[in-house]
């Protein structure tokens, strides 16, 4: 992680990472009423699947039963696979979800929080990690401050929350504090923390050995 001391620093960051979109090495594919992003090798055996359908299932009064050695792709999806084909595609399936809803998730990417925790969010920058009954009480803080200011200092018994190097927002002693602490636990709260900064290892399945990440400190 990247500390910088200065009084001001602006950072810009801009990026078309779009997590709806396919990836430079996937195409868009229309599978059944599905659009999924496959890998170019997989075209032909998602188009081969397709049309091996009305072979896969009886020719009767339902036709939406599978001939045995293949089952359906889910209760609402007739498709018949083989328990292969079904891996494949279910796992396509998942990873494409899983990035679809990237942004719907409380926090993600590099500052992601452990479960329990949201970004206190003072800031477009502030990424601190804090307890998820304590954002309302966060911003209400922020809301009220204009209450405890007097002259562009703090009233008596009030003091900067100093939640970034500019936040000059009023607040007790008591939340001031509390604003100290979250600032000191961000390492703990962080749910990749150990992983961009050395602290994690893999371990190697064929010979077992351990390799630690060098660290980004």
């Amino acid at each position: 992680m990247l500390t910088v001391w200065a009084d001001a620093v602006d950072v810009h960051i801009e990026s078309d990472m779009d997590p709806t979109k396919c990836l430079a090495s996937e195409v868009a594919h229309t599978f059944g009423d599905q659009k999924l992003c496959v890998q170019t090798e997989q075209i032909d055996e998602l188009a081969r699947i397709n049309a091996e359908q009305p072979k896969r299932q009886w020719q009767s009064i339902d036709a939406h039963d599978c001939l045995v050695g293949f089952a359906r792709r889910s209760i609402a999806d007739n498709t018949c696979l083989t328990m292969a084909e079904k891996v494949i595609l279910d796992n396509i399936t998942h990873a494409q979800q899983q990035r679809a809803g990237l942004y719907s998730e409380p926090t993600f990417g590099l500052n992601a929080c452990k479960s329990g925790y949201v970004w206190r969010s003072v800031d477009a920058y502030d990424y601190v990690c804090v307890g998820a009954g304590q954002l309302a009480a966060i911003q209400q803080q922020t809301t009220d401050s204009a209450l405890h200011t007097s002259a562009s200092a703090c009233a008596p018994g009030y003091q900067w929350r100093l939640a970034t190097a500019v936040d000059q927002v009023c607040v007790s002693a008591a939340d001031a504090q509390q604003t100290r602490r979250d600032y000191l636990a961000l390492e703990h709260r962080l749910r990749l923390w150990a992983f961009f900064n050395g602290g994690d290892h893999v371990f190697l399945t064929n010979n077992d050995a351990m390799i630690s990440r060098p660290s980004m400190l």
